[in-house]
């Protein structure tokens, strides 16, 4: 992946987030990409610093929570393959589950995988 693609969208949002909330520093920003993830991932100065002045870029566990809040496209600027729409709806729904249907769930999966092995 060339780096300048991310570089240049996070900056991008930098900017708008700047603008929209008249707050600024990165801090301000990476404090606002913690609260928005419902991941629960946390954003820390330096690492957003660090995507922002291009001298790295994120690894796939900071993809989702990036994409929640910055649109889908990141998995391609990222070259991660995007995640299933049907397992999206799965992983945002699972803690609403009780803890039998949550059973049940991988129950089946497993039944299911059991008789239609992956070839």
């Amino acid at each position: 992946m060339d780096k300048t693609l991310f570089k240049d969208r996070i900056f991008e949002d930098f900017l708008d987030f700047q603008r929209k909330t008249r707050k600024h520093g990165v801090t301000a920003f990476a404090n606002y990409l913690t609260a928005q993830n419902s991941y629960g991932v946390k954003f820390s100065q330096q690492l957003v610093s660090g995507w922002i002045n291009g001298d790295f870029k994120p690894s796939i566990k900071y993809a989702p929570a990036l994409a929640e809040i910055m649109g889908d496209d990141i998995f391609d600027i990222l070259e991660i393959p995007r995640p299933d729409p049907d397992l999206k709806i799965v992983s945002y729904l699972w803690p609403t589950l009780s803890e039998e249907m949550r059973r049940t769930i991988r129950e089946q999966v497993e039944q299911y995988t059991a008789q239609n092995p992956i070839e």
